[in-house]
């Protein structure tokens, strides 16, 4: 018959928290007295004071971690937040917030793809890096709606859509190599706030865009209009002029730009059409 052992259970004591219960577990009959008893009770408080400074120790470990992925947090969305306020071309835009991406997490892939204005076909607008995991040209695989985490046998794959006001334009693909480890939850949180920076640097572009068709558009009317076009500014100086003001007053671009109006025209006279304009609006003479 086997026997039953026995013990003594002495509490382990960090303060008023418990961190455990030290036993001691024997066979043989025997009583904890005297300074048993004060011996197991030390044990338990030494033990009980090891596992407490443990615990606090990784913890404050965790939580530098914590601060300096934060850390690493804001100053990536910094950098990007003056990267899209100083570039407007959208290639140029996408490659300098890849360098981030690399530079600060490690991704050797990045890649987007945007919706063409109809919104269907994708088509490329950026690409470094490896490439494996999803493809546009994949049958059998929808786009996806919500950012996700693949594991691939290369590495690790993040695909995530890019919503602008409420509709899909396009997706980004970041690619990590498997020595690089996996993706950490506070780079999730990370790229989530990319994909809105992203989604305003295509929509930064598409404005861009549209102003320089304007731009490209007016300039053509200008050019090819009959009339003298000038433009001064507010040192009462040419800035541009037209086809038509080259031929009207026999002077090339070259020689009359940065020149004070009045090279052309009386300075009283044109004084006279300043003071009317700003008084009344546009005169007529």
């Amino acid at each position: 018959r086997a026997r039953v052992p026995r013990g003594a259970f002495f509490p382990m004591l960090a303060g008023d928290e418990e961190v455990g219960v030290l036993a001691f577990l024997y066979e043989a009959p025997r009583e904890f007295r005297g300074n048993w008893t004060d011996i197991g009770r030390t044990i338990a408080e030494l033990m009980a004071l090891s596992i407490h400074t443990h615990q606090r120790y990784s913890a404050s470990k965790q939580e530098a971690a914590q601060q300096a992925q934060r850390v690493a947090q804001l100053s990536i969305l910094r950098e990007v937040s003056r990267i899209i306020i100083g570039k407007l071309d959208l290639a140029e835009t996408l490659k300098a917030i890849g360098d981030q991406l690399q530079a600060g997490l490690g991704y050797g892939g990045f890649y987007v793809w945007l919706h063409r204005r109809d919104g269907t076909q994708l088509h490329e607008a950026y690409s470094s890096g490896p490439q494996h995991g999803w493809q546009p040209g994949d049958a059998d695989r929808s786009l996806p709606r919500e950012l996700q985490v693949e594991r691939s046998p290369d590495g690790y794959v993040v695909l995530a859509p890019i919503v602008l006001e409420g509709a899909t334009v396009g997706l980004i693909k970041l690619v990590r190599d498997a020595h690089q480890g996996p993706v950490a939850e506070f780079e999730i949180e990370l790229l989530c706030m990319l994909l809105d920076y992203i989604g305003l640097a295509v929509q930064n572009s598409q404005l861009y865009g549209e102003i320089k068709e304007t731009k490209s558009y007016l300039e053509g009317l200008i050019n090819g209009a009959g009339d003298a076009i000038i433009t001064v500014d507010r040192e009462d100086r040419v800035s541009s002029w037209n086809a038509s003001a080259e031929r009207i007053f026999q002077y090339q671009a070259r020689e009359i730009l940065q020149q004070k109006i009045w090279t052309l025209v009386p300075r009283e006279l044109y004084e006279q059409w300043q003071g009317e304009v700003l008084q009344g609006g546009g005169q007529t003479h």
